[in-house]
């Protein structure tokens, strides 16, 4: 859906035509490094019903994983900038040991989840998606990057709504409440946010008019490029901006 919706070349290309091209960035695998490392951290808390990983294995888990992308993927940079970023990952994955994972209950983590959800319209609609975490009546979503979140942010984010629709999906229920944790790659150091926020049965109804108008423009072959001045549309993060007709400033 927010692929759609930020650029609907992308989306024809890559979920249409099924044209996969690999593309990563320092920033990218970073976020994937330490997604990977609270991955392994919760299934290993709902396995033994206990604490997780120690803070070692944590920043361990998420450095092998920004090693073999940055191995297996051009990141665009130096060796020097890919050093930096090593470290900064190891940090980050420090302060998602020390803030995060004492703080979080999972019930299930990075769980592929496909609801069959009735529309406004009167059609199903199979939505899928992978929760990063659920806890007991609510649902959280782990976020990295540069910027830092707001309550606004959160109560308006689609993507947690969508989270609410899969979690009813697989519990049978909507969540009580959900989060944010956003790890802030600041240049001092990584800053942790914590947002809670709920949503209201017109909240996800809206959601699913969303979403109905995109199969419809998916179904008439509307893929619009993206809008003048939109951040992902950069040789820096589209896999397709050097052949795409649409990319302005090649």
């Amino acid at each position: 859906m927010r692929t759609y919706l930020q650029c609907g070349e992308k989306y024809r290309r890559r979920y249409i035509d099924g044209e996969r091209i690999s593309k990563s960035n320092i920033p990218f695998a970073i976020g994937s490094a330490i997604h990977e490392c609270a991955e392994e951290d919760n299934k290993k808390k709902i396995e033994t019903e206990d604490a997780g990983l120690p803070k070692d294995d944590i920043i361990e888990i998420a450095v092998q994983s920004f090693q073999e992308t940055a191995e297996n993927h051009d990141l665009g940079a130096t060796d020097a900038e890919v050093g930096k970023g090593k470290d900064s990952c190891a940090s980050g994955a420090g302060t998602y040991a020390d803030e995060v994972s004492p703080i979080t209950k999972p019930v299930c983590a990075e769980e592929h989840i496909v609801a069959q959800v009735l529309g406004p319209d009167g059609n199903t609609y199979e939505l899928a998606g992978i929760l990063d975490v659920a806890e007991e009546g609510a649902v959280g979503d782990l976020k990295t990057g540069t910027k830092s979140w707001n309550q606004a942010n959160a109560d308006a984010a689609d993507q947690l709504t969508l989270y609410g629709i899969l979690f009813r999906s697989r519990f049978g229920k909507y969540p009580e409440r959900m989060w944010i944790a956003n790890l802030v790659n600041k240049v001092k150091g990584w800053k942790f946010q914590h947002l809670e926020t709920t949503r209201t049965i017109e909240q996800y109804m809206k959601l699913m008019n969303k979403i109905s108008l995109i199969q419809k423009g998916i179904d008439a072959g509307t893929f619009l490029p993206a809008a003048e001045g939109d951040w992902g549309c950069s040789q820096k993060w589209c896999e397709y901006w050097t052949s795409c007709p649409y990319a302005q400033g090649r």
